[in-house]
């Protein structure tokens, strides 16, 4: 038997290590989902960042089969469990962008309202009705 067609009757890493890794990236992947409930942040982008763990947590599991315990030598199998981790993959990165385009948003937003604040200031500054000026400290 050669090299090609053993590794074609072989999955990609030991069966052990990719069950493993993918148990303890779950397991990373849980907590932060139960850490994301209880964090102060709008409420859009904890929607977002929901949806994407729980894609995450759902492709661990296949890629963990993918490289652990699917083969070529079933190429049906193979194929399928490669195309859904490739399209949830795909999702995935999706998501991130739309978190990315709403933190954009929230930024923008955060910076009008900077900017009205301190033309208001200003205005009132010039206007002699803004706080006293502090008298430097004697000396």
């Amino acid at each position: 038997m050669t090299l090609a067609q053993s590794l074609h009757h072989s999955p990609l890493v030991p069966w052990w290590l990719a069950i493993s890794a993918g148990a303890v990236m779950l397991l990373v992947l849980a907590r932060y989902l139960l850490a994301l409930g209880g964090a102060e942040m709008d409420a859009r982008r904890k929607r977002i960042r929901t949806a994407n763990t729980i894609l995450m947590m759902l492709v661990t599991p296949l890629v963990a089969y993918g490289f652990g315990v699917a083969t070529p030598s079933r190429a049906r199998a193979y194929v399928f469990v490669w195309v859904l981790i490739c399209s949830i993959l795909f999702m995935v990165i999706m998501l991130a962008l739309l978190d990315m385009l709403h933190s954009v948003r929230l930024h923008r937003a955060q910076m009008r309202a900077m900017r009205r604040s301190m033309t208001a200031q200003a205005l009132l500054e010039a206007q002699g009705t803004g706080p006293p000026p502090q008298s430097p400290p004697p000396a």
